[in-house]
């Protein structure tokens, strides 16, 4: 009977390890709760509409968690289409089985989208004069994301969210459309600081390159910039400008 007992705790101990295993570095699709994310999310935010097409599972034994990974699902808010390369999302087992929020960490990468529909999203959410006018004098450009987001337990978003991106064709008008400003950039954004590298910027006939401009704002709603400004000809220091930007 000892015996027994033995060799099937044994068995069910190399099944365990096997799935544990499997779970771990191969994961598994399935297509069973496409519908249960896509209505959750959609009961919360009206707006938005995702369709999955597989969702993945993998496991991380040590940490007691389930990442959750999802390639090019269907993404659109207030049918404006925004095009996703990848959800990746990790989910507490503990927090799970204690009935609190158990999405942690959230990353999710984009296709290049273009700028103007980026804007039009975000005056679904934040329409003031700021928004208004960037909608106006934004003409052209395309951004791919990389954002990084953290949930508490209750599943509010913390403020530690990080964005990576990197702007192409991006084209500002302004002065009844006399003057343009063309640009390529990489960004990053973090603890409500901005880095911009990698800048090229056309204007008025003459290029300008910029190593890096840091932005950052301040408690009186005032805008601090710091960097350089190349040319052929010349260097244009910008140590702190500090412009407080509509009010």
């Amino acid at each position: 009977m000892i015996s027994k007992l033995k060799n099937i705790s044994i068995i069910f101990l190399s099944i365990l390890i096997l799935i544990v295993t499997y779970l771990t570095f191969v994961g598994f699709n399935t297509d069973k709760f496409n519908n249960f994310f896509s209505n959750k999310i959609k009961n919360e935010n009206p707006e938005i509409t995702l369709k999955f097409k597989k969702i993945k599972f993998y496991l991380e034994p040590l940490k007691l968690n389930f990442i959750v990974q999802t390639l090019s699902p269907d993404l659109s808010i207030k049918n404006y289409n925004v095009k996703i390369q990848e959800i990746y999302a990790t989910m507490s087992l503990i927090s799970f089985f204690q009935k609190q929020n158990s999405l942690e960490k959230i990353n999710v990468k984009t296709e290049d989208i273009k700028i103007k529909n980026l804007i039009k999203i975000l005056r679904i959410y934040r329409n003031n004069f700021q928004t208004i006018i960037l909608d106006k004098v934004v003409k052209n450009g395309e951004i791919k994301l990389n954002i990084d987001l953290e949930l508490d337990k209750k599943g509010k978003l913390k403020d530690n969210f990080n964005i990576q991106g990197n702007v192409e064709k991006f084209e500002i008008s302004y002065l009844n459309k006399v003057s343009k400003i063309n640009s390529d950039f990489d960004f990053v954004y973090f603890n409500n600081k901005t880095t911009i590298s990698n800048c090229a910027i056309k204007y008025e006939g003459v290029k300008f390159v910029t190593d890096s401009i840091k932005i950052s704002k301040n408690n009186n709603n005032i805008f601090l910039v710091e960097g350089n400004l190349r040319t052929n000809n010349a260097e244009i220091n910008t140590k702190l400008i500090s412009e407080k930007i509509f009010g």
